[in-house]
């Protein structure tokens, strides 16, 4: 078995999704630079990432496991499993990310006669 760690990943992904938290942005990121060979490689377990930063936003951690478990099966022909017996593992922590509001979006009321 072999463990995946892709650190500079993580903090380019959490800078993402911090982003997108406060304002219903969508999650985006790409796995590039590696090619999976599916005749070896057919499972992938993806353990937690526990929240490691001085500031905890709890929603984070299970938000980023699904869009990450989604991302692998959208994009991937791997097969996700819940053990760790998988042919490759993913692992990290999220150690930081930044939380900023973002102006709610403008909606038109009409005026009402006077």
């Amino acid at each position: 078995m072999k463990s995946i760690r892709i650190p500079h990943l993580f903090h380019c992904l959490l800078i993402l999704l911090a982003s997108c938290m406060m304002g219903g942005c969508r999650i985006s990121y790409k796995l590039n630079g590696a090619a999976i060979d599916y005749t070896v490689y057919k499972t992938i377990y993806v353990s937690n990432f526990p929240i490691r930063a001085a500031l905890v936003y709890p929603p984070l951690q299970q938000t980023f496991e699904n869009e990450l478990l989604d991302y692998i099966s959208r994009n991937t022909r791997l097969r996700t499993v819940d053990t760790p017996n998988a042919d490759l593992q993913l692992e990290g922590e999220i150690t930081g990310y930044n939380l900023s509001p973002r102006p709610s979006p403008k909606t038109h009321t009409p005026h009402a006669p006077a």
